[in-house]
């Protein structure tokens, strides 16, 4: 049962890519203008601070003798920077962070990027100062240097032009494709039309897939929220309504179907070893991963445990509630439990995309009201601007429907490529 392959079935179809329209779209300075004008706030340049460090690793739930062995360390970095050392020289020197070899630049950074501590460090600094005294963060001690700093700003429409352009003629290439396939889609006869017919003297060219499940569509047709009911709901010969997904506008016209059943066994010999080894391979890594978890309950630093068993310690960096985990996946009730961990509590074993995994909370920023409150205004004024643009859009629709219906107004769609 675990190798039954599902109801399948087989479509002809036309596929109208968008890219063969863009020649098609005219764009001038008011559209460009205008798109500017209803979208100001995705040009937002936030305020940034640019900064460098040198890192003393040390984890959070380190013994004291650990913690006070690397601020010493910081601190006697700090005294070398006060006898005249250079900064950078320094950090590749001593540094045990990733930037230690780029001089500890860790580039610009806006507000809420960073770890707290880290972060206020920073921002406090005045230009080109350092710490005079090591701030500690998740990752250990830090001697933080400001280096540079960026207000706020917009970017003009002059530099962002271009980029606006290309977006709107992309967007309107989409709709050209669609009036295309809704224009084969209306000479459709039911029972009598076939998509051969329909394509012959244009330049469309007719496709064939093979058998396919509609919940796996083939990756040239692409995914489309309502694909798999639209295909699904297909009878044999028929032909469907216009459907956009991710590679372009399809017309679908079902030609054969196939009842679920289960392959012979050649059919699938190659999958069947491959499932039984990944599966193996799985149960072992979680076996594994239970053997390091009792480790870590025992005492047994992080860092150690990864050395003893040869693995490598991974930071998510800060995220928040969503459905899966920065650079690792798994599911919204997966990141739910994290969140219900306290700081420095292990997780249990997760079973991530046929991986063993075990988590340890660093550190988390509860909701900062303050910071919600002050951005207030700022929200508000991008909630109207967007609402405004919506209402002149919904107004511009409906005086076109209303003019269409008066015989004033058309729109000129073409036919064939």
């Amino acid at each position: 049962e675990d190798f039954r392959v599902g109801d399948q079935l087989k479509v002809n179809y036309i596929q109208f890519s968008p890219a063969t329209f863009e020649k098609d779209v005219e764009v001038d300075s008011i559209d460009i203008e205008d798109y500017y004008d209803q979208n100001f706030e995705q040009y937002e340049e936030p305020e940034q601070v640019k900064a460098s460090h040198i890192l003393f690793k040390v984890e959070n739930d380190a013994e004291e003798a650990a913690v006070e062995e690397a601020k010493k360390k910081a601190i006697a970095a700090i005294e070398r920077l006060k006898n005249g050392e250079d900064f950078a020289v320094l950090a590749k020197e001593l540094s045990e962070g990733p930037t230690g070899p780029n001089g500890g630049d860790l580039g610009f950074f806006g507000k809420g990027r960073m770890d707290p501590s880290f972060e206020k460090a920073a921002w406090d600094l005045e230009l080109n100062k350092y710490t005079e005294l090591p701030v500690r963060s998740r990752f250990g001690w830090h001697v933080v240097m400001k280096t540079g700093y960026q207000e706020q700003s917009w970017k003009s429409l002059e530099d962002v032009a271009d980029q606006i352009e290309s977006k709107i003629r992309k967007d309107e290439s989409k709709v050209l494709a669609m009036q295309a396939a809704q224009g084969v889609f209306d000479n459709v006869e039911p029972g009598i039309t076939t998509l051969s017919s329909l394509v012959e003297g244009t330049s469309y060219t007719l496709k064939e897939s093979e058998f396919f499940e509609p919940k796996q569509v083939p990756r040239e047709i692409g995914y489309a929220r309502n694909l798999q009911d639209i295909l699904e709901n297909l009878a044999e010969g028929e032909i469907s309504i216009p459907v956009e997904t991710i590679r372009g506008v399809f017309v679908f016209e079902k030609t054969a179907s196939k009842a679920s059943h289960i392959p012979a066994f050649e059919d699938v010999k190659d999958d069947a070893v491959s499932k039984f080894k990944n599966g193996t391979a799985t149960e072992l890594a979680m076996a594994e991963a239970e053997k390091i978890k009792a480790e870590l309950v025992s005492g047994k630093t992080w860092e150690d445990v990864a050395t003893e068993f040869e693995l490598k310690s991974e930071n998510t960096g800060d995220f928040t509630r969503g459905l899966s985990i920065p650079g690792v996946g798994g599911d919204e009730d997966t990141v739910d439990e994290l969140f219900a961990l306290t700081q420095g509590d292990l997780s249990k074993v997760y079973n991530i995309r046929s991986n063993a995994a075990i988590f340890k909370l660093v550190s988390r920023q509860d909701f900062d009201q303050a910071a919600f409150e002050k951005d207030i205004p700022r929200l508000r004024n991008q909630i109207l601007t967007r609402r405004e643009a919506s209402v002149v859009d919904s107004w511009l629709e409906q005086m076109k429907q209303e003019l269409s219906r008066q015989g004033k107004f058309k729109i000129n769609r073409m036919e064939q490529l």
